[in-house]
């Protein structure tokens, strides 16, 4: 299922890395993990990592 999501997401983003894809595709798979709460530092767009 991740490769097919991985696949998914860089043909609706062209300029999407395959790096990132994969770690969205992964994120995705593993569900939500900082629900609620406030971001960590560096965290700009609020979804559990620095980018």
């Amino acid at each position: 299922m991740k490769p097919a999501i991985t696949d998914a997401l860089t043909k609706a983003d062209p300029n999407m890395t395959a790096d990132r894809a994969q770690q969205l595709a992964q994120r995705f798979l593993d569900g939500p993990k900082n629900a609620g709460g406030a971001p960590k530092p560096g965290d700009v767009d609020n979804d559990g990592d620095s980018h």
